[in-house]
Formats: C-alpha cells, sequence, structure tokens
C-alpha cells in the first residue's frame, strides 16, 4: 500500500482555496450509465485545485464480493461505480494524521456525517471523510440552476447542516484509484473516487510517485488534472437545501 509524506500537506495547503469544475457527465441508476465529465478545477492562488478525497477506515464499500471495509480493499478488487459497473482498483494509498497534526493544520480534520443527516436514513452510519471529498448531488432544481442532473459537493460544503460538523480526532485517509475517476457507492451514500492532480503526485514519496506514473503516464504532463471529472463540481455558496445529496 503506499505511502504519503508530510510534504503532500505542507507543501500545497490542504484545503486551501476552493475549486470549481466545469463539464458534462451522465449516468445513473445503481451502478448503470456511461460518460465521464471534461472539465478542471481553479483555486484562489492559481488553476490547480488541491483536491485530496479519502475515505477513513470504517467505511463500507460495494465490491463483487459483498460490503468490505475500505481499510481491506486491495489492489486489484473490484468495487461498484454508478457510472461503469464493477470497476478495478488500481491503487490504494493511506496516509495517518495525528490530532496534533490537526492542531498544526485545522483544515486537515476530517468532516462528520452522521448517519441520516443527509435524510432516507443516509449515510446508513456515522462515517468520516476528508474536507475536499465530494458527494454526490442531484434533483430537478440542479437541472434547472445548473443545466445538470448531478454534480458533486465536497463535505466541507455541509458543515452548517444538522448532524454534519468537523472532528479532531488522529484519522488515517484512504485513497483509492481507478483508471478513471468514479462515483462510487459508501456507507450506502454516492461519493467520488481520487482524481489525482499532477502536482498533487509530484509531493509524494519518491517510490509511490514512480508506482503512479507507471500506471498513469499521463500525469507526467503539464496538465492540472490527469483524470476528467466524473460530474461537474458545486461549490458551498451554490449548493440549496433542496438538491438531494448522496
Amino acid at each position: 500500500m503506499g505511502k504519503w509524506t508530510n510534504n503532500l500537506w505542507t507543501k500545497y495547503g490542504y484545503g486551501h482555496g476552493h475549486g470549481h469544475s466545469h463539464g458534462h457527465g451522465h449516468g445513473h441508476g445503481h451502478g448503470h450509465g456511461h460518460g465521464h465529465g471534461h472539465g478542471h478545477g481553479h483555486g484562489h492562488d492559481d488553476h490547480c485545485p488541491d483536491p485530496i478525497p479519502c475515505f477513513t477506515p470504517g467505511t463500507s464499500l460495494l465490491t463483487e464480493h459483498g460490503p468490505v471495509l475500505v481499510e481491506n480493499v486491495q489492489q486489484g478488487d473490484r468495487i461498484l461505480t454508478r457510472d461503469s459497473g464493477m470497476q478495478t482498483v488500481i491503487w490504494v494509498g493511506r496516509k495517518d494524521v495525528s490530532a496534533a497534526d490537526m492542531v498544526n493544520r485545522p483544515a486537515l480534520r476530517p468532516v462528520r456525517i452522521a448517519r441520516g443527516s443527509l435524510g432516507h436514513d443516509l449515510p446508513n452510519r456515522d462515517m468520516l471523510v476528508s474536507p475536499q471529498h465530494r458527494l454526490l448531488v442531484r434533483g430537478a432544481d440542479l437541472s434547472l440552476q445548473f443545466g445538470e442532473s448531478e454534480m458533486l459537493v465536497p463535505a466541507k460544503a455541509l458543515q452548517n447542516r444538522d448532524g454534519i460538523s468537523t472532528a479532531a480526532k488522529g484519522v488515517s485517509y484512504i485513497h483509492l484509484l481507478f483508471a478513471r475517476h468514479e462515483v462510487i457507492l459508501s456507507d450506502a451514500i454516492w461519493t467520488e473516487s481520487f482524481q489525482p492532480a499532477t502536482r498533487m503526485v509530484d509531493a509524494m514519496d519518491r517510490n509511490v510517485k514512480a508506482e503512479l506514473y507507471d500506471l498513469f503516464p499521463d500525469l507526467e504532463a503539464d496538465d492540472c488534472l490527469a483524470f476528467d471529472a466524473a460530474r461537474p463540481s458545486l461549490s458551498a455558496r451554490e449548493l440549496h437545501h433542496r438538491f438531494e445529496i448522496g
């Protein structure tokens, strides 16, 4: 399993800035649909965002063999995706962040989403995700306002809602990388997989970086994001209570 160095967190300021993507994607239903978006994000400082979407131990994913905890997922496992059915995990990365790290870097603190806080008993357990981990948003009002049937919103944008807050305890952040950016079922809600950015990978441990470059040569290009986004992104400012999340 790949290990990250602290450079990833200190050099690029995890959670700094607000990304916004533009693109088009389709695919609805339980593991059905097609198409991935084309787009890029932009932050306050430059056009490259720092989207670091991570799961935490205890999160349940649906694999071809049934539910599996994310910390037990291995390279080669097949996981249910919203657009492409069962897809193979290409790479797994993990970073342990202590409570002391979070005191110094509050932006590292995970977002706690309480069971049922998104409605319809979703998620189906209390879950922790990184602040930039994006959840699926849908609804008729979304289509009317943005011309998109589905978009993605970062977990940190939901913190003004009942049952959603920032946690300060130490945590392990886990990445799952597929052959492309995917929307996957986690704790019964749809959230994103890892979408690698070139400069994010550049900050990783040399051996991990070499492994990712071998798997995805396009990451060595100058492009900000090597993968097209599975869905366009929605900012906290654009989020409306009528939108259905998850």
